[in-house]
């Protein structure tokens, strides 16, 4: 039964190190590593600096101090994008906050 473990611990550790790499660190390509919206459209700057239009879609998480955002591209592409006070000015995350909020 031990034996069975490893392969489990094995996928955990290293999905747990891919996440790291994408979201907390932004070195993977794809990793979002700037925001732009003008209505209607959201633009996404990615790591290896390309832009992509992407879509908003799914809930967005508002909390005091976290904002979860789940954009896809038109290619299927999915980008979750945490985003944390200080990772913007005080300013731009309270904006961020009352602007989903109020969207629902």
């Amino acid at each position: 039964m031990a034996a069975g473990r490893w392969p489990l611990a094995a996928a955990a550790l290293a999905g747990g190190v891919y996440h790291v790499w994408r979201y907390v660190l932004l070195r993977h390509p794809l990793s979002v590593v700037g925001v732009r919206y003008r209505e209607p459209l959201w633009r996404l700057q990615l790591f290896n600096g390309a832009e992509v239009a992407a879509e908003l879609r799914g809930q967005v998480l508002v909390e005091s101090y976290l904002l979860v955002m789940n954009f896809f591209d038109p290619r299927g592409r999915g980008f979750s994008i945490p985003l944390f006070p200080d990772a913007v000015t005080a300013e731009q995350h309270r904006f961020g906050r009352v602007f989903f909020r109020m969207a629902g």
